[in-house]
């Protein structure tokens, strides 16, 4: 499966598409680990995001933009976009991304793949990185992020629930 670049995972860098980010996880985010690998998933790949996480276009001075899997004049999605593309493009069969404002919902649709977005806290967003407001924010604190699959078809979402 492809982990969206904003999770942590031990012995990876995460960036969440920003080049000034440089958090090496020394653990892996609860949704991956124990949660997703005790269930057979194997991660293999991180997904690229749009920087900062926060925009419906896959862009980041890092990795570059990512393009759709059917047509490459037209965008992925995003901030989930770069997960989407690789389950469209079926380099995995099932990602997990999150959502906000529609970061998992847009990159489905635009890439013709199925998911959701989950009641909150359904799935543990803990060891996931979310965007503020702003850097002078301490008082709100951070947006409410859900993590969330996606997937070929609804029965593959279904099976990532029941993990």
């Amino acid at each position: 499966m492809s982990v969206k670049d904003l999770f942590d995972q031990k012995g990876l860098v995460s960036r969440v598409g920003c080049a000034t980010n440089s958090k090496n996880a020394g653990y892996n985010a609860t949704a991956i680990s124990p949660i997703i690998e005790d269930g057979g998933a194997i991660p293999l790949i991180r997904g690229n995001v749009s920087q900062g996480a926060m925009s419906i276009h896959t862009h980041n001075k890092i990795w570059g933009t990512s393009l759709n899997f059917y047509d490459k004049t037209r965008s992925c999605g995003g901030s989930s976009g770069g997960d989407a593309g690789l389950v469209a493009s079926r380099c995995v069969p099932l990602a997990i991304g999150s959502d906000i404002g529609g970061s998992l919902r847009i990159p489905a649709h635009f890439n013709g793949v199925v998911s959701f977005k989950p009641s909150n806290r359904r799935i543990t967003y803990k060891g996931g990185s979310s965007p503020r407001f702003s850097k002078f924010d301490i008082l709100s604190g951070h947006m409410n992020s859900i993590s969330g699959p996606l997937a070929h078809s609804v029965n593959d979402c279904i099976e990532f629930f029941k993990l």
